[in-house]
């Protein structure tokens, strides 16, 4: 299970950024996180989730996320991207041995 969180500090932020959508398709879950009061469960469509985060740093889950099938093929190629841009690239990958 995949869980997205995006994460706003602001309300202006929250209204211009956009972005979000385009991690839908790579979670079953999406919430947004922000300080208690900033983002309302009735601003977000009814299938994204919503947690405040107190003054203190406890979090309160305000709208639980509805459960979606990501799109396989998207989550591939992240996974592939994040696994290559990990990875050492060497001329001769046999002369590195990898001990268990």
């Amino acid at each position: 299970t995949t869980i997205g969180y995006e994460v706003k500090v602001s309300r202006a932020d929250f209204e211009s950024d956009q972005k979000w959508t385009g991690y839908l398709d790579l979670s079953h879950y999406f919430y947004f996180v922000c300080p208690a009061g900033m983002i309302r469960a009735t601003d977000l469509p009814s299938s994204i989730g919503l947690i405040w985060v107190s003054q203190t740093g406890v979090l309160h889950t305000k709208h639980k996320a509805e459960r979606k099938e990501p799109d396989i093929e998207k989550m591939n190629r992240l996974l592939i991207y994040v696994l290559m841009a990990r990875s050492k690239i060497v001329q001769n990958m046999y002369r590195y041995q990898i001990r268990v």
